[in-house]
């Protein structure tokens, strides 16, 4: 009976040390929205906003490239190697759904990421756009599931630039170089007077 009892007591602690080896044991995180979770399995938050141009101009409707930059890793790149690019959305396009008064806006974005801190840039020379002035949204702050709102404000490189396009340049003129200059296809006898303006 007394040798029945010791291998009971031996099982019942061989027992107790696995389930308690199981029970200490950590187990993976695989909630989406969980920071723990494995970056590949987590749920993406979005950076949503529109680029703005604090000062008044004729600017055409085009789409913009902006880049970003996540902290403490540097800018996010493509499969080549180069800054990643997100094009804007122009005036007319589609609105993201958590913007709101978007009259000003030259272009609006929405852009999924990973959670994590990140910087949003309108850069002029990705852009080849010397007359507006690079900016930065600053640090968000991208949660999983979750919309940052962001706000761009470029402003226009006055010292070197008169004009951005011809409606910012006077009637019979066009906008080239950053130059109002007289539409040569309006002055035949080249005098530098448009035809028909004595």
């Amino acid at each position: 009976m007394k040798i029945h009892s010791i291998y009971y007591e031996r099982y019942l602690l061989v027992l107790v040390f696995l389930l308690n080896q199981f029970a200490c044991s950590e187990i993976p995180a695989t909630n989406p929205y969980d920071p723990k979770t494995p970056i590949s399995q987590q749920a993406t938050g979005k950076i949503v906003g529109k680029i703005q141009l604090l000062t008044p101009s004729g600017l055409s409707n085009t789409s913009y490239q902006l880049i970003i930059k996540k902290k403490n890793e540097g800018f996010i790149l493509d499969e080549n190697g180069q800054k990643k690019t997100w094009q804007t959305r122009k005036k007319e396009d589609v609105v993201p759904s958590d913007l709101k008064d978007v009259e000003n806006a030259l272009g609006t974005f929405e852009i999924e990421l990973n959670s994590g801190t990140y910087e949003v840039l309108f850069d002029q020379d990705v852009n080849q756009t010397p007359a507006l002035i690079s900016t930065s949204s600053g640090l968000i702050e991208v949660k999983s599931g979750q919309s940052s709102i962001v706000l761009l404000n470029i402003n226009l490189n006055i010292g070197k630039f008169e004009c951005l396009s011809d409606f910012d340049c006077d009637d019979f003129e066009i906008c080239e170089q950053g130059k109002c200059r007289i539409d040569t296809s309006k002055d035949d006898d080249r005098d530098g007077v448009p035809n028909g303006v004595d």
